[in-house]
């Protein structure tokens, strides 16, 4: 029992607020020192935090350090308005202590987020951990301290020490597990993203916090879970019950659902609906039908989360983006991005000017575009003059060749394309298949057998005969005129509009020279078009990541019906006698 006692009057001695200016200024430490070697600093510094925490616990479960300001105050829900107890004049001047102390504390906590990551990971992750486990100040109001997480989110995102291991415990542990800190993320990225877009552009942000800037909220937007899964979705980190399930007449009398429920609130808790002017009919997330509804915060509603993160990559892809994150935000457009935004035409014109750009990054924003044209309505005439411009000799070499591959036999496989576009794709695919590489042919034979099977009107490149009004110059003298239109091609190789090749009016002789080919693969596609087009179109992804590994892989696993004879003549032994071996060695 004595020791029980001792304990917890060691406790109660910890617990005074009056050693916090003492506890806090420990703290200091780390932001003073590039590195911290003494193991027992380092463990004095991580137990004050915990104690201090412990202060403002209490301070927070006795009503003193709630509300920082009326504001805060005013942002309660419903059933918390009602009038607190009038505190004498000691209480005052101890809560106002209090709270200086705690804005101290904050403070201090926000700047470890951006210490050196080399050296104070682990003062990273304890400080996202502790300020986020104070953002439940209001818990039992079910009010979401977004205040607080907004300088979270920011002194984060702006640092140039942003560690791997402080985004994935914030992702991890946090954005990923609950609906509101999800909404509350992206909302405050949105927000931060925005004011650097428009500092960039007048020239207020220097490009290199730009770029850091961009690269953090990369990091954390392209790895948040878009859709959250349902369960998650309604999963609070406050504590609220963010669904109702009550009848119209009920429904009146249950409104303190949460703060964000109840109001989208901006950094002092105020509302804020300016966003929202595309937020026209969310029933179809928000309510099931007559006789039970289902109502949602803001926060656990998908549609304000795609609303949120659709304005959040619409500003990022507008400030300065590096060359990698460049490529991958291509990459994941079509399958990660697009799907989820609310409007994507809004992406068209970072498309656009991807294409244009041509090179490794016009070939990865194929796939977008392609989407947006198909699924979306979007207006692009000159997308397959972008394509054909591509298709170059370079192409067979380039590092996402495979990918550029993949993506033309998806674009091909449209029958409403013009004879002359399709023509045009054939002729020079073949042309280079002449100089390129076996696995560039090995590609480019079957997308042409493909195209042609489903536009019979090209096969006439394959058949036809140019030697034009035989009947007229069967005369010796015009002779010459024969050869000339044998052998001259109406092609016009250098021209990049497709529609202006006359490709049409040429023929595929190119086909006929690689079935002479040396990679017997080549040659054998190569003679397929001498038969009638009745095969079945060929399956391209066993082609578009055609290389010589590939290839000599299947050589080499080839199976050989009969072995080769090696020798005429089976030899009965190393040296023979004959008279050639004697007069050779003949001294």
């Amino acid at each position: 029992m004595a020791n029980t006692k001792n304990k917890n009057n060691d406790d109660e001695q910890i617990l005074n607020p009056e050693q916090l200016p003492g506890l806090i200024e420990t703290l200091l430490t780390p932001l003073d020192n590039d590195t911290i070697e003494d193991e027992k600093l380092e463990e004095t510094i991580f137990r004050n935090v915990l104690f201090v925490t412990k202060i403002f616990k209490n301070a927070i479960a006795n009503n003193i350090l709630k509300y920082e300001d009326i504001k805060q105050q005013e942002a309660m829900a419903p059933s918390a308005k009602k009038k607190r107890k009038k505190m004498n004049k000691r209480d005052l001047i101890n809560a106002k202590y209090v709270k200086e102390q705690y804005k101290s504390f904050i403070g201090i906590l926000l700047e470890w987020l951006s210490l050196p990551s080399s050296s104070y990971v682990s003062f990273q992750v304890l400080a996202l951990n502790t300020l986020l486990e104070m953002t439940r100040r209001f818990s039992e109001e079910n009010i979401f301290d977004n205040s607080l997480f907004s300088r979270i989110v920011r002194n984060m995102v702006v640092s140039s020490n942003f560690s791997a291991e402080l985004a994935v415990t914030f992702l991890q542990e946090y954005v990923n597990k609950y609906g509101d800190v999800a909404y509350y993320t992206f909302k405050n990225l949105k927000a931060l993203v925005t004011e650097n877009v428009k500092g960039y552009e007048n020239k207020k942000i220097n490009e290199i916090n730009a770029a850091i800037v961009a690269r953090n909220a990369y990091n954390l937007l392209s790895r948040m879970s878009m859709p959250m899964n349902e369960e998650l979705l309604f999963k609070s980190f406050v504590g609220s019950n963010p669904v109702l399930v009550e009848n119209d007449e009920e429904e009146g009398n249950n409104n303190d659902i949460s703060s964000s429920s109840s109001s989208e609130s901006d950094d002092n808790g105020n509302e804020d609906d300016s966003d929202d002017d595309d937020d026209e009919d969310d029933s179809d997330d928000d309510e099931s039908n007559t006789t039970t509804n289902i109502k949602r915060p803001k926060w656990a509603s998908i549609s304000s989360h795609k609303k949120e993160y659709s304005k959040t990559w619409c500003g990022l892809l507008r400030l300065p983006l590096s060359d990698k994150i460049y490529r991958a935000i291509l990459k994941k457009l079509p399958g990660q991005i697009i799907p989820y935004m609310v409007n994507p035409i809004l992406l068209s014109d970072f498309l656009t000017a991807s294409c244009d750009k041509g090179g490794e990054a016009g070939l990865l924003a194929l796939s977008g575009m392609y989407q947006l044209i198909a699924k979306h309505n979007f207006d692009y005439p000159s997308f397959y003059n972008k394509i054909y411009a591509m298709i170059t000799p370079d192409l067979f070499y380039a590092q996402y060749r495979s990918h550029f591959f993949q993506k033309l036999a998806l674009f091909m496989t449209s029958s409403r394309l013009p004879l002359s576009t399709v023509a045009s794709f054939s002729k020079r695919l073949a042309r280079l298949s002449l100089n390129g590489p076996p696995s560039g042919a090995l590609f480019a034979l079957p997308l042409i057998f493909n195209m042609f099977k489903r536009h019979p009107k090209c096969i006439i490149m394959i058949h036809r005969d140019d030697k034009k009004g035989d009947d007229d110059n069967s005369s010796g003298s015009n002779s010459n005129l024969v050869d000339e239109n044998i052998f001259a091609d109406p092609f016009k190789s250098n021209e990049n509009d497709p529609g202006k090749t006359n490709a049409i009016n040429s023929s595929l002789w190119e086909i006929e020279a690689l079935q002479k080919h040396p990679n017997p693969s080549v040659s054998t596609l190569a003679k397929s078009f001498n038969l009638s087009f009745s095969k079945k179109p060929y399956n391209m992804n066993n082609f578009c990541s055609s290389t010589y590994k590939d290839m000599f892989d299947r050589q080499i696993n080839r199976r050989i019906n009969k072995e080769p004879a090696i020798n005429f003549k089976e030899p009965e032994g190393l040296f023979t006698d004959s008279k050639y071996f004697k007069n050779g060695f003949s001294f």
